[in-house]
């Protein structure tokens, strides 16, 4: 209970957190050079999805910007691109300087981090929304348009990332880091209501991004359907991915580890050691 009594103080709604490699390495005993791998390859393949959606025909003649799913899914390739990132940085400085694997405390999480944490935050909460609205609200079982491939990537497989990687990473989730997902929310919310005013069509060109979005036929039902999903929605989900990553961290913590200590590592005359330098990134 105490560590949900946290969530509730001022602090959590912050980007800060005492250890700045929990963003960097999983919270399983996994080589820090097998995680970055991992993070890298799926970085190249949402990216090669993302490029690959643009040529979509369903996207119709330059509207691939419109969709919230496309939107969603930049915000979660962008977030395996910085982590793999940083994750094969700090596999480099862990193969160099090879320290013991322990805890190693920032007063300070540098600005790196905080918007790794940020589009993190975003990537997980806009993937696992887009699915649930796609799939109950969007999605036509007899349409027949070729593009299985493409929901099957930016529909499904995306909310599979985000629950594999919130099991293997130690970055923590935080309930009131919704704000920055309703944030996401609000703006592509807005940009529908503006690209509606200013005459914009969908791919078939419809007057509206979305059916359920008609703000000039339905505007109750469109009006609806924002607030229910930014102020419900992203809220409820967040919670769920609180849950999961206090659940795996439960079970990590029970899981035997395993230490990385080497030779490179300096010992004092009464045996203790000490550990190199990392870098501050």
């Amino acid at each position: 209970m105490g560590k949900l009594r946290d969530e509730f103080r001022w602090s959590a709604f912050l980007c800060d957190h005492p250890n700045r490699f929990d963003f960097v390495r999983a919270k399983w005993s996994l080589d820090p050079f097998a995680f970055s791998t991992y993070k890298i390859l799926v970085a190249v393949y949402c990216l090669a999805w993302l490029i690959a959606s643009g040529f979509h025909e369903k996207n119709g003649d330059a509207k691939w910007f419109i969709y919230v799913t496309n939107w969603a899914y930049t915000s979660l390739t962008s977030y395996f691109l910085l982590s793999g990132a940083t994750a094969l940085h700090y596999a480099i400085v862990v193969a160099r300087a090879r320290p013991c694997d322990v805890d190693v405390d920032s007063s300070t999480l540098p600005w790196v981090y905080r918007l790794q944490w940020v589009v993190q935050n975003v990537a997980y909460n806009s993937a696992m929304c887009v699915v649930v609205l796609y799939w109950s609200l969007v999605y036509d079982p007899t349409a027949n348009d070729g593009r299985v491939f493409l929901d099957v990537n930016l529909h499904a497989l995306n909310a599979l990332f985000v629950l594999v990687d919130a099991t293997l990473v130690a970055s923590p989730v935080r309930i009131f880091h919704f704000v920055y997902a309703i944030l996401f929310g609000v703006v592509y919310a807005v940009f529908t209501v503006v690209y509606w005013t200013v005459g914009g069509t969908n791919a078939v060109g419809r007057p509206y991004v979305y059916a359920v979005l008609d703000y000039g036929e339905r505007p109750r039902i469109a009006a609806a359907c924002i607030v229910v999903s930014v102020l419900v929605g992203i809220p409820t989900i967040q919670l769920v991915l609180y849950g999961w990553f206090r659940a795996t961290e439960c079970v990590s913590a029970a899981a035997p580890m395993t230490t990385m200590c080497n030779s490179g590592s300096q010992s004092d005359d009464d045996g203790s050691v000490q550990l190199t330098a990392l870098s501050p990134l």
